[in-house]
């Protein structure tokens, strides 16, 4: 995937937290990040796709689509919440 991204970008495991992002074609999902990167960049046709406003950090890209391919930098297994699954399949199936 055409993305730049920065590791442990929010620090170590200690910093992990829980916030609410908005991905666009998906709505707003429960997110997990333990230890997370960030999405800093995006080129070609790749697109970053949903953000969240950090305390420390300001605004950063948390997840990122290209073609068929999805990137998220949180734990979307831990939370339940099946809409980032769901979307992906119907990505795959396009």
């Amino acid at each position: 995937m055409d993305i730049t991204v920065v590791r442990n970008y929010f620090g170590r495991q200690r910093d992990s937290f829980i916030a609410r992002v908005r991905i666009e074609d998906v709505g707003e999902v429960e997110a997990v990040f333990i230890r997370a990167p960030a999405i800093v960049g995006a080129e070609g046709d790749a697109r970053i796709t949903g953000f969240i406003e950090h305390p420390r950090v300001g605004k950063v890209g948390v997840s990122a689509t290209q073609r068929n391919m999805i990137a998220l930098t949180f734990h979307p297994e831990i939370t339940g919440d099946t809409k980032v699954y769901k979307h992906f399949i119907n990505l795959v199936k396009k």
